[in-house]
């Protein structure tokens, strides 16, 4: 099945991620994390976009309790979806594959929130298309790698310091989450409690070259287009799940924005400066008492003309 914007065939064959330990078999990679925070900014905007023709962008509004206005100080009435772009760092206490811990284990990605494509399994409630996914090095990481020909960026840094406390009336904090590839994200914001967010299985879809070869950074530069990718190149879907027992959720005043920075730089700005100038965003925070991350499959017969880069 070839891709070019539309689905000639929605059954689609598929080749599980993973990892052959040299003993006869094979195992899906999976991570497990304990005491686990999530938290970063969405730039945001009015419409619904598709994305490299076959990505539709899902209506983040509910996600982020309906905020009022968008990343261009624009109003966004009632009957305007909201699509964003979503940059995102995880820090777990506690990180467990194969009987290897880590502590404080740092991960993220950078995407956009998307409706379920047609040759989706099912069984997840939320969809991600990620334009880079990056793991702190070490044991987890390098197991990851070792299941998927996609290019796994390296996490630096993903942390949440509250200077006032979350339990406090108009909480503020300051999150940061650090690609060594891609650069340094960071948000400020007061943060309020918009609920609970139930247990539910959140899907990261990608791409990989369909030739099987190994993707490289420039499938992942910041320009949105994939500028820079080796021409006439094709690409099968491929995923991975995050499931959450669930947790709080804190976001940016729906009436007021947050602040956010991206930058290139070795070393972020310091968190107690505030930018002076800033594209305004939704500033979020999640908890996750327990979170399992898993590789999913390669869509092998659904081959896609375009990669859709952040």
């Amino acid at each position: 099945m070839v891709m070019a914007g539309c689905v000639t065939n929605p059954v689609a064959h598929t080749t599980p991620a993973t990892i052959d330990d040299g003993a006869n078999a094979s195992r899906v990679f999976q991570m497990a994390g304990s005491d686990c925070e999530e938290a970063g900014w969405i730039a945001h905007y009015s419409g619904s976009p598709t994305f490299a023709g076959v990505w539709q962008a899902d209506d983040i509004r509910e996600e982020y309790n309906n905020p009022v206005q968008d990343s261009m100080y624009l109003p966004t009435p009632l009957v305007n979806p909201l699509y964003g772009n979503h940059h995102i760092g995880f820090n777990c206490k506690t990180a467990v594959v194969d009987g290897v811990e880590m502590q404080n284990y740092q991960w993220g990605f950078v995407g956009e929130q998307i409706k379920a494509p047609a040759w989706d399994p099912g069984g997840a409630e939320r969809h991600i298309l990620i334009g880079g996914i990056s793991f702190q090095n070490g044991t987890i990481a390098d197991a990851l790698r070792a299941t998927t020909t996609a290019d796994i960026t390296h996490t630096l840094s993903a942390f949440t310091e509250w200077t006032i406390p979350r339990d406090q009336p108009r909480s503020f904090a300051y999150s940061e989450y650090h690609d060594q590839e891609k650069g340094v994200y960071q948000s400020w914001s007061n943060l309020e409690k918009y609920r609970d967010v139930p247990e539910r299985t959140v899907r990261f879809w990608w791409q990989v070259p369909a030739d099987g070869s190994q993707a490289h950074i420039w499938s992942m530069d910041h320009d949105h287009d994939g500028a820079d990718q080796p021409e006439n190149l094709k690409w099968n879907p491929v995923y991975w799940d995050m499931h959450s027992t669930g947790g709080g959720q804190w976001v940016s005043p729906k009436d007021r924005v947050g602040a956010q920075e991206h930058n290139f730089d070795i070393n972020p700005t310091a968190a107690e400066h505030f930018p002076w100038f800033s594209q305004p965003c939704i500033h979020t925070f999640y908890e996750h008492e327990t979170l399992t991350f898993t590789s999913g499959r390669v869509f092998t017969d659904v081959v896609l003309d375009e990669l859709w880069a952040h």
